[in-house]
């Protein structure tokens, strides 16, 4: 009942204000302002301002977005998986699947 798996951390404010800031400096060279402009989700100058973490409201806000948009595509890919799979075949977890890609692929994790 009362174990660390009960638990959520979260950061206080001026934490994660400095991690969305950290976020922003890796995404820089990521083409990831051209992802959200090709899917229409936002405007160049809006893109860019998104790097510079200049509305962090708006900002945190994207990235949760994007996160959650990675997660069920993975989830999605995760589905397509079990249902090309022959009848006599292991099926992997979800956690176990995401494992074996990420050692094909490291920009899974």
């Amino acid at each position: 009942m009362y174990g660390e798996d009960h638990f959520v951390m979260m950061l206080a404010p001026t934490h994660r204000n400095g991690c969305v800031q950290s976020i922003c400096s890796w995404l820089e060279d990521s083409e990831w302002t051209s992802v959200l402009e090709n899917a229409q989700v936002t405007s160049p100058g809006t893109a860019d301002s998104f790097l510079k973490a200049s509305p962090v409201t708006t900002t945190r806000r994207t990235h949760q977005v994007t996160a959650y948009t990675l997660y069920r595509l993975l989830s999605k890919a995760y589905c397509q998986y079990k249902d090309v799979l022959r009848y006599d075949e292991v099926i992997l977890e979800f956690e176990e699947w995401c494992l074996e890609l990420s050692k094909q692929s490291p920009q899974i994790e």
